[in-house]
Parts: C-alpha cells; sequence; structure tokens
C-alpha cells in the first residue's frame, strides 16, 4: 500500500470517527435532555405535593375544630339534660380540657403538615438540581467531532513522518 493510499484511508478513518464522535455527543445530549425534563416533571410533582401537605393539613385543622364544637355542643346538652348549669363549674371545666385538647391537636396538624410540605419541597429542589445537572453534562458534538478530527490529523502527520523517515524519500 502506497503513502497516497495509507493517507486516504487514515483520512476516512478519522471522518468516520468524528461523525460518530458527533452522533455519541448528540445521543448524550438527547439522554441529558430527555432526563432534564423527566427531573423538571418530578420537581413540579413535589411541589404539588407540597401545597396539598398544607391543604390537608388545615382541612384537618377544620375537622379537629369541627369535633370540637360537636364535642361541646353534646355535653352542654348532657348537662341541660342533667339540669347542671352549663354556665359555671364542672361544665365549663371539661369545655375548657377539651379546647385545649383540641388547639393542641392543631399545633400538632400544622406542624405535622409543615414537616411534610418541607420534605416535598426539598424533593423538588433535589430534582430542580438533578435538570440542572443533567443540562451541564452536554457537550457541543460539533467540538467533539472537530476534536477526533484534529486528533486524526494529527496522527496522519505523524504516520506521513513516520513514512518518510522510515523510506528516506
Amino acid at each position: 500500500m502506497g503513502l497516497a493510499t495509507a493517507m486516504i484511508v487514515g483520512g476516512l478513518g478519522t471522518m468516520m470517527s468524528a461523525a460518530g464522535a458527533y452522533q455519541q455527543a448528540q445521543a448524550q445530549n438527547d439522554a441529558a435532555d430527555y432526563n432534564s425534563a423527566i427531573a423538571m416533571t418530578n420537581a413540579q410533582l413535589a411541589a404539588e405535593e407540597a401545597a396539598q401537605a398544607e391543604e390537608e393539613g388545615e382541612e384537618n385543622v377544620k375537622q379537629i375544630r369541627l369535633d370540637l364544637s360537636q364535642r361541646n355542643g353534646a355535653n352542654n346538652a348532657a348537662f341541660g339534660a342533667a339540669g347542671v348549669s352549663t354556665g359555671a363549674g364542672s361544665p365549663v371545666d371539661v369545655a375548657v380540657s377539651n379546647t385545649a385538647e383540641a388547639e393542641r391537636d392543631v399545633k400538632n396538624t400544622r406542624y405535622n403538615a409543615a414537616q411534610k410540605a418541607r420534605a416535598y419541597r426539598i424533593e423538588s429542589i433535589n430534582y430542580t438540581n438533578q435538570a440542572n445537572l443533567s443540562q451541564s453534562s452536554k457537550v457541543n458534538a460539533g467540538f467533539s467531532a472537530l476534536g477526533t478530527m484534529v486528533g486524526g490529523a494529527g496522527n496522519l502527520v505523524s504516520q506521513y513522518r513516520t513514512f518518510k523517515s522510515i523510506s528516506g524519500k
């Protein structure tokens, strides 16, 4: 095989390698875009879960207060039916105790809802960071192919010089 043939074959090999590098970079970028889109969708879902956790907490608070009102009403009715005055003494103590217990439940419910929402917000932030990281892993396909071509050209020049030094021409 002559020098010209070797150079042509080497050049074609370099061009094929460059095309492969370009396609590989494009595939990597497509995968990064896909992974980023999935992560952003998950971030949005986690943010929605955080809002839902807060709403559920407030609904639970409303239910605790409704239950308190019903319990105090039932107690007042029972005391009234028994002929006990509901304005002082034990009936008031029962109502105060029920109210204090309900307020503890309200505080715990709100705290738990806030913790749950916070966990979802952190999850959302983590997914957003994952999406950004996927985008930052993208490469310039053109530069990748160019780098392969420059490396291949360097190899061809080196082979040409080696051939020249061996053949003495």
